[in-house]
């Protein structure tokens, strides 16, 4: 039951995350940049329904695209992975519900999603 509601978990704080970074993506495009989704697009190799679900979170930015926005437009992978605190909060407000032994679950958990991402 623990590693179910491990796995939820994880899969909420990702989702949000994946979010965070669309919002960032677009108000860099939109402010700093002055880019429609279709230039951006075109910089990245993407199509516009693509930059649209990044942007949207509904799609997670791959970190080759990461890469690009760098090497491209100065985009920096902590520009978008960093900032507003929103998520840090909402992370600290869940956390606060939990025991230490099931955090402690949960870091495991988390730990291994991340290892098995490094190996892909």
């Amino acid at each position: 039951m623990a590693k179910k509601k491990a796995k939820n978990l994880r899969k909420e704080i990702a989702k949000k995350l994946d979010q965070e970074v669309g919002t960032r993506l677009e108000n860099i495009r939109k402010g700093k940049l002055h880019m429609t989704q279709e230039q951006l697009g075109e910089i990245i190799d993407r199509s516009v329904p693509t930059v649209r679900r990044y942007e949207n979170g509904l799609s997670r930015v791959p970190d080759e695209i990461k890469v690009v926005l760098n090497n491209k437009l100065g985009i920096r992978p902590e520009d978008l992975l960093l900032g507003e605190s929103e998520i840090i909060l909402t992370i600290q407000e869940e956390v606060s519900k939990y025991s230490d032994s099931r955090l402690l679950a949960y870091l495991q958990a988390i730990s291994d999603e991340i290892a098995k991402r490094n190996k892909k």
